[in-house]
């Protein structure tokens, strides 16, 4: 389990390939009446697997998809979708990045590797896709740390009405 609190310290554990991270969840409202929440407790799974590396972390491939295995999907209303990336790097170091619907963040990554060369890193169940919303939406995976000159991959969803 991950503890988060306000200062934002963060514990990681590994265990057997797994690496688990927090899922932060911030509400913040206008009334001060409110207060924050100290910490929050939410594990994420994200699998890596290969073995050590050295060197700084340089990412070699990113493909996007949704749970068919496919870069495209079509939904109803209020159905529950959401995308997974297969990201092959080398070496250790900071990983950022952030998953956009039509250009807006809906999950922020944080991740410290240090081994492996394969990152699995399925959207945060609490992330689901926005599907209330009928019409064609894109899914970016946009890669913040470290910098790359790799092209991001779109996946798109169509989410007709009913």
């Amino acid at each position: 389990m991950v503890k988060i609190q306000k200062q934002y310290s963060l514990y990681v554990y590994m265990m057997a390939g797994l690496l688990i991270l927090p899922v932060l969840f911030l509400v913040l409202t206008s009334c001060s009446a409110n207060p924050l929440i100290d910490s929050v407790e939410a594990p994420a799974l994200y699998r890596i697997s290969g073995r050590a590396t050295a060197g700084p972390l340089k990412i070699q491939r990113i493909e996007l998809s949704f749970a068919n295995g496919f870069g495209s999907t079509t939904v109803s209303q209020n159905d529950v979708v959401t995308a997974q990336a297969q990201i092959r790097f080398s070496g250790n170091g900071v990983f950022k990045a952030q998953w956009l619907v039509d250009g807006r963040i809906i999950e922020n990554v944080y991740l410290l590797l240090s081994s492996g060369s394969l990152l699995s890193l399925p959207m945060a169940d609490s992330s689901r896709l926005p599907t209330f919303e009928p019409g064609l939406h894109e899914v970016k995976l946009l890669i913040l740390q470290p910098q790359t000159s790799l092209k991001m991959p779109i996946i798109k969803y169509f989410v007709k009405l009913g």
